[in-house]
């Protein structure tokens, strides 16, 4: 096998491995979108809503996301507690007004720390392992 059909092949290989949606970077423009515009939903990638924008802080490559919970959420058993979401910003693509996140709802519950002990303390899911 020669070194181009070889590099092909890897190609080929690496493209079947991506996700199919496009992930990537948040640009400084869609951030600005999400801090000031509308308050969009916060979406895992299979389409279950974990809840609302309500605010949102970006540090070098990660974002904080800080989520009000609704009715029809991933979390409707947790008595309406906030969720604070921190992920690589690579994890995270911006449609329209809404955010949505490179996992699906069972590694957002399985990835949460419900705290139950305490009912002012918001649901901390720590997204930065891939």
């Amino acid at each position: 096998m020669t070194l181009a059909h070889r590099a092909a092949a890897l190609l080929t290989a690496t493209a079947m491995t991506l996700p199919a949606t496009g992930w990537a970077d948040l640009s400084s423009a869609d951030i600005s979108a999400l801090s000031n515009g509308p308050k969009g939903r916060v979406l895992a990638s299979d389409g279950a809503v974990l809840g609302t924008i309500d605010g949102f802080s970006v540090s070098g490559d990660r974002a904080k996301l800080f989520v009000l919970t609704r009715g029809g959420n991933i979390f409707r058993r947790t008595g309406g507690k906030d969720i604070v979401v921190t992920t690589r910003t690579e994890n995270l693509t911006r449609q329209g007004n809404d955010l949505v996140m490179d996992a699906d709802a069972q590694r957002v519950r399985i990835k949460a720390n419900k705290s139950f002990t305490d009912d002012s303390s918001p649901i901390t899911i720590l997204l930065l392992d891939r």
